[in-house]
């Protein structure tokens, strides 16, 4: 795989109101982007203010127009994500 092939990444749904987990956060992302990284991937984090960098991801975009996020979101490889509202507008 060449360097610099994009693959984006968006690994949390919205928190639940009661405070508990959202059981639709997966949570292998750590691992997934390890395995990319070391395939030669480049790895963009996607998500909003307040959400955790994983480790080993190259750049982490929040707060960025939906517009902005489509145009990244078509330049990458693929889009690995949570069932959020994001995974339903790309």
């Amino acid at each position: 795989m060449a360097m610099g092939v994009k693959v984006i990444i968006h690994p949390f749904a919205a928190a639940l109101p009661n405070g508990h987990p959202n059981p639709k956060n997966w949570p292998y992302f750590p691992e997934l982007v390890a395995v990319l990284n070391s395939s030669g991937y480049e790895v963009v984090q996607i998500g909003i203010n307040g959400e955790v960098r994983i480790s080993g991801v190259g750049q982490f975009i929040c707060g960025w127009p939906l517009s902005k996020l489509r145009a990244v979101v078509e330049d990458a490889a693929t889009f690995v994500c949570v069932d959020s509202f994001f995974s339903h507008f790309v």
